[in-house]
């Protein structure tokens, strides 16, 4: 049984550093590079698409995935920046969907396309509606930790993985989205 909200039920906000860059969109924003060097724009690169399903536009960034202690993140992984990156070398564009080792407090959220391994890069959904239109497997439920409802800012919870949450409003943690309903199971 899958806790979460609906796609079209919610937006996340992109908080990323950057704004997104006139390109021509990839014909499969789900391709997977094998590391840093194979990518075909620097990471942090953002690009936006409109969505009509959902309808607004959703921003995507190129980042590279760590898995930490974690498995592999699979499609609709919600992952953060990898808290040893950032301490040690100010690197936001590596990502692990691990929460443990995620900056969760920091309201930079990004979601899987796809399946990654540890040191791949790819681009992630980080703004905006849920990009069903470019990405199909993104329709349905993502996950959560039950507690969302109607009207509210989202934020990250560090959890066994990263999971959307509704937390008190005096939080350290910077929202990450806002959404429209209640968590529905499937």
């Amino acid at each position: 049984m899958t806790v979460g909200i609906d796609d079209g039920k919610f937006l996340l906000y992109d908080k990323w550093p950057g704004v997104p860059v006139q390109v021509a969109v990839p014909d499969d924003l789900t391709t997977v590079y094998d590391d840093a060097d194979s990518i075909p724009c620097p990471l942090g690169t953002k690009i936006q698409v409109y969505q009509p399903t959902n309808n607004g536009p959703a921003t995507f960034i190129m980042l590279q995935y760590e898995k930490g202690s974690a498995d592999a993140a699979t499609v609709k992984s919600i992952c953060a920046p990898d808290v040893t990156e950032t301490a040690t070398a100010g690197q936001y564009y590596i990502v692990t969907n691990d929460g443990g080792d995620a900056h969760t407090e920091a309201g930079l959220v990004a979601v899987a396309l796809n399946t990654l391994a540890d040191g791949e890069c790819a681009f992630f959904w980080c703004g905006g509606v849920c990009p069903v239109d470019s990405v199909s497997d993104l329709d349905g439920i993502i996950a959560s930790d039950g507690t969302l409802t109607a009207g509210n800012r989202m934020y990250l919870v560090d959890a066994t993985v990263c999971k959307l949450a509704l937390l008190a409003e005096n939080t350290v943690a910077e929202a990450v989205g806002v959404s429209f309903t209640v968590d529905t199971t499937s």
